[in-house]
């Protein structure tokens, strides 16, 4: 994207607010008067919300994003056992949780081979 953004600076940090669905890239120079130490290249984006409900679950879980596109989404247990595995899901639509036992799990939201959110998850009966 191009443009500008409105931040604040407090040394040493830097703060700005992003809407979801946009990104900022910039460059950043550690400098010794006219003498660029270090050059880096930085981009962040904002890829919307995620919310993984219900949590504790039961049977099932469904995951709210912001964003009208496919994920795929990874349960894994504390040793990063892959659990479940399910390829272009799309916001709200039903995982069966229902054949893993009591406990604690991961959730990894992935777009592409990127990860967008994380979270751990908890199921009851």
């Amino acid at each position: 994207t191009s443009g500008s953004i409105s931040y604040y600076a407090s040394d040493p940090n830097l703060s700005f607010t992003m809407t979801s669905g946009s990104s900022v890239s910039f460059n950043a120079q550690a400098k010794n008067g006219a003498t660029v130490l270090a050059s880096r290249d930085i981009a962040f984006y904002n890829y919307g919300s995620f919310l993984v409900y219900p949590n504790p679950a039961l049977e099932s879980i469904q995951i709210a994003v912001t964003e009208n596109e496919a994920f795929t989404v990874i349960i894994y247990d504390q040793d990063e056992n892959i659990l479940e595995k399910q390829d272009e899901y799309l916001a709200d639509s039903f995982i069966d949780v229902s054949g893993l036992a009591p406990g604690n799990y991961f959730i990894k939201v992935l777009q592409g081979k990127e990860i967008r959110h994380q979270q751990r998850m908890q199921i009851t009966r």
